[in-house]
Parts: C-alpha cells; structure tokens; sequence
C-alpha cells in the first residue's frame, strides 16, 4: 500500500470477509490504494479477500495485507478517486 495521506482521522468503516462475515472497524488512515483501520481483532488474515465500506462509499473490492495488533492495512483491487480521499481527510 502507497500513498498514505498522514492525516489523522477516525471515520465509521465495516468489511465483510471471505465468510461474509462483518466487522465494524475504524479508518484511521486513507489513501487511494488502501487504508489503515483500528478496532479489528482476529479476523481477516493476510491475503484475504474483503469487501470495503467507508461511510456511504462501497462496496470496495480489497485484500486484507498485514497485521499489527487490532489494526489492519487494506490494499483496494482499485484505487479510489483521490477527490474521495480529500473528502474523508477534511472529515
């Protein structure tokens, strides 16, 4: 994943796993190839394919990266448009 903004923000976010599973999370980084989320415990493993919701955006199809703690690195199949990651920053 690339491009991170840096911005700090807390915005409402939920994927749904391989299992159609969902799990609400929180965005705490955000970029047009992917994002950081907090609040994920012991679900998506790495590799994963998830589908991903951030405010009224979605479904985003993505891959489930890495892992450290309770956050969650997500790589988009596509970036998203940068003028949505504007938007969510300026939240």
């Amino acid at each position: 994943m690339q491009e991170q903004t840096g911005a700090k923000m807390k915005i409402p976010g939920t994927y749904v796993d391989e299992c159609r599973t969902q799990h609400d999370v929180t965005v705490v980084d955000l970029s047009c190839a992917g994002c950081r989320v907090a609040g994920d415990r012991n679900s998506a493993a790495a590799g994963s394919v998830v589908r991903f919701f951030i405010g009224a955006i979605g479904p985003i199809e993505g891959r489930a990266e890495a892992r450290c703690g309770d956050d969650l690195r997500i790589s988009f199949v596509n970036p998203i448009e940068p003028r949505i990651v504007e938007h969510f920053a300026a939240a």
